[in-house]
Protein backbone atom coordinates (compact mmCIF):
# COMPACT_ATOMS: atom_id res chain seq x y z
CA UNK A 1 0.00 0.00 0.00
CA UNK A 2 1.25 3.53 -1.20
CA UNK A 3 2.23 5.29 1.88
CA UNK A 4 1.63 2.31 4.68
CA UNK A 5 5.34 3.62 5.97
CA UNK A 6 3.90 7.05 7.06
CA UNK A 7 0.68 5.91 8.78
CA UNK A 8 0.98 5.49 12.47
CA UNK A 9 -0.29 2.47 14.01
CA UNK A 10 -1.77 3.36 17.33
CA UNK A 11 -2.25 -0.37 18.55
CA UNK A 12 1.77 -0.88 18.25
CA UNK A 13 3.32 2.59 17.78
CA UNK A 14 6.09 2.00 16.13
CA UNK A 15 5.69 -1.01 14.79
CA UNK A 16 6.57 -1.25 10.76
CA UNK A 17 4.02 -3.35 9.12
CA UNK A 18 6.52 -3.77 5.97
CA UNK A 19 9.56 -4.42 7.91
CA UNK A 20 10.93 -7.98 9.35
CA UNK A 21 8.57 -9.32 12.01
CA UNK A 22 8.28 -12.18 14.46
CA UNK A 23 5.94 -13.81 16.45
CA UNK A 24 6.20 -14.71 19.81
CA UNK A 25 2.93 -17.33 21.17
CA UNK A 26 3.12 -17.77 25.08
CA UNK A 27 0.87 -20.16 27.00
CA UNK A 28 0.74 -19.66 30.89
CA UNK A 29 0.46 -22.64 33.52
CA UNK A 30 -0.37 -21.60 37.57
CA UNK A 31 0.65 -23.45 40.30
CA UNK A 32 -3.24 -23.76 41.93
CA UNK A 33 -4.34 -24.56 37.76
CA UNK A 34 -6.61 -21.59 37.95
CA UNK A 35 -6.34 -19.40 34.89
CA UNK A 36 -8.68 -16.65 36.12
CA UNK A 37 -6.56 -13.33 35.46
CA UNK A 38 -3.31 -15.71 34.58
CA UNK A 39 -3.45 -14.74 30.98
CA UNK A 40 -3.80 -11.06 31.79
CA UNK A 41 -0.88 -10.58 34.08
CA UNK A 42 0.90 -13.05 31.54
CA UNK A 43 0.07 -10.83 28.82
CA UNK A 44 1.37 -7.61 30.66
CA UNK A 45 4.62 -9.21 31.63
CA UNK A 46 5.36 -10.07 27.50
CA UNK A 47 4.03 -6.27 26.29
CA UNK A 48 6.45 -5.16 28.66
CA UNK A 49 9.48 -7.82 28.29
CA UNK A 50 8.98 -7.16 24.40
CA UNK A 51 8.25 -3.34 24.11
CA UNK A 52 11.62 -1.75 22.91
CA UNK A 53 12.18 2.04 22.64
CA UNK A 54 11.05 2.29 19.42
CA UNK A 55 8.14 -0.12 19.31
CA UNK A 56 5.56 -1.26 21.10
CA UNK A 57 4.62 -4.76 20.43
CA UNK A 58 1.13 -5.81 18.74
CA UNK A 59 -0.36 -8.45 21.34
CA UNK A 60 -3.28 -10.22 21.72
CA UNK A 61 -4.69 -12.80 24.28
CA UNK A 62 -6.31 -15.19 21.90
CA UNK A 63 -7.61 -19.23 22.32
CA UNK A 64 -5.96 -19.74 26.09
CA UNK A 65 -2.56 -17.84 24.60
CA UNK A 66 -1.23 -14.94 24.42
CA UNK A 67 0.28 -13.47 20.72
CA UNK A 68 2.43 -10.92 20.01
CA UNK A 69 3.92 -9.75 16.53
CA UNK A 70 7.45 -7.61 17.35
CA UNK A 71 10.18 -6.36 15.05
CA UNK A 72 12.93 -8.99 14.59
CA UNK A 73 15.91 -8.70 16.93
CA UNK A 74 18.34 -10.45 17.75
CA UNK A 75 17.60 -13.69 18.64
CA UNK A 76 19.44 -14.44 21.99
CA UNK A 77 18.76 -11.38 23.42
CA UNK A 78 15.14 -11.37 22.77
CA UNK A 79 14.96 -15.61 24.25
CA UNK A 80 17.23 -13.78 27.21
CA UNK A 81 14.64 -11.27 28.09
CA UNK A 82 11.87 -13.83 27.87
CA UNK A 83 13.98 -16.27 29.99
CA UNK A 84 14.06 -13.25 32.45
CA UNK A 85 10.61 -12.47 32.80
CA UNK A 86 9.35 -16.32 32.68
CA UNK A 87 11.29 -15.90 36.02
CA UNK A 88 10.40 -13.22 37.49
CA UNK A 89 6.73 -14.07 36.26
CA UNK A 90 7.05 -17.14 38.03
CA UNK A 91 8.23 -16.03 41.59
CA UNK A 92 5.91 -12.77 41.92
CA UNK A 93 2.75 -14.42 40.61
CA UNK A 94 3.83 -18.53 40.59
CA UNK A 95 2.35 -18.23 37.11
CA UNK A 96 4.65 -20.35 34.17
CA UNK A 97 5.14 -18.50 30.81
CA UNK A 98 6.28 -20.84 27.91
CA UNK A 99 6.75 -19.00 24.90
CA UNK A 100 7.23 -20.36 20.77
CA UNK A 101 8.93 -17.60 18.91
CA UNK A 102 8.74 -18.03 15.20
CA UNK A 103 11.77 -16.81 12.33
CA UNK A 104 11.45 -13.58 11.07
CA UNK A 105 8.90 -12.90 8.94
CA UNK A 106 8.44 -10.09 6.44
CA UNK A 107 5.94 -7.75 7.30
CA UNK A 108 2.36 -8.51 8.00
CA UNK A 109 1.51 -10.09 4.80
CA UNK A 110 3.56 -12.75 6.35
CA UNK A 111 2.23 -12.70 10.34
CA UNK A 112 -0.24 -15.83 9.57
CA UNK A 113 3.07 -17.97 8.78
CA UNK A 114 5.34 -16.47 11.93
CA UNK A 115 2.08 -17.69 14.09
CA UNK A 116 2.24 -21.15 12.96
CA UNK A 117 5.72 -21.70 13.49
CA UNK A 118 5.41 -20.00 17.01
CA UNK A 119 2.43 -22.43 17.95
CA UNK A 120 4.70 -25.27 16.79
CA UNK A 121 7.83 -23.80 18.87
CA UNK A 122 5.55 -23.13 22.12
CA UNK A 123 4.25 -27.18 21.44
CA UNK A 124 8.01 -28.22 22.21
CA UNK A 125 8.04 -25.96 25.08
CA UNK A 126 8.73 -27.76 28.62
CA UNK A 127 10.21 -26.88 32.22
CA UNK A 128 13.50 -28.08 31.40
CA UNK A 129 13.56 -25.63 27.89
CA UNK A 130 10.77 -23.14 28.97
CA UNK A 131 11.65 -20.27 25.53
CA UNK A 132 11.78 -22.51 21.92
CA UNK A 133 12.62 -20.79 19.28
CA UNK A 134 11.41 -22.24 15.91
CA UNK A 135 15.40 -21.76 14.18
CA UNK A 136 16.53 -23.97 17.61
CA UNK A 137 14.32 -26.90 16.08
CA UNK A 138 15.75 -29.54 14.14
CA UNK A 139 14.62 -29.05 10.28
CA UNK A 140 13.36 -32.86 10.86
CA UNK A 141 11.97 -32.25 13.98
CA UNK A 142 10.14 -29.25 12.17
CA UNK A 143 9.11 -31.32 9.50
CA UNK A 144 7.47 -33.94 11.78
CA UNK A 145 6.06 -31.99 13.76
CA UNK A 146 4.40 -30.17 10.95
CA UNK A 147 3.15 -33.38 9.21
CA UNK A 148 -0.85 -34.65 9.34
CA UNK A 149 -1.35 -37.91 10.28
CA UNK A 150 -1.69 -39.63 6.87
CA UNK A 151 1.93 -37.99 5.73
CA UNK A 152 3.34 -39.39 9.25
CA UNK A 153 2.07 -43.16 8.51
CA UNK A 154 3.85 -42.94 5.02
CA UNK A 155 7.09 -41.65 6.73
CA UNK A 156 6.89 -44.65 9.31
CA UNK A 157 6.54 -46.83 6.23
CA UNK A 158 9.55 -45.66 4.42
CA UNK A 159 11.57 -45.72 7.08
CA UNK A 160 10.76 -49.36 8.01
CA UNK A 161 11.64 -49.75 4.45
CA UNK A 162 14.88 -48.58 4.99
CA UNK A 163 15.45 -50.80 7.82
CA UNK A 164 14.76 -53.84 6.25
CA UNK A 165 17.17 -52.59 3.42
CA UNK A 166 19.58 -52.40 5.99
CA UNK A 167 19.18 -55.57 7.72
CA UNK A 168 19.64 -57.35 4.49
CA UNK A 169 22.33 -55.55 3.31
CA UNK A 170 20.67 -53.16 0.41
CA UNK A 171 21.07 -49.55 1.46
Amino acid sequence: VEGARDVPHSAAPGLDPQEDLVVVVGRISTEDGTPAGALERGAAALADCLATRRASPLLVVRERAIVAVVPAEDREQQVARLMSTRTALRNETGISLYCGLSSPRAGFAQVAVAYEQAALAVSRASEERPVVSLAALPALQHLLLGATGPTRAQLREKSQAIEIGRASGRE
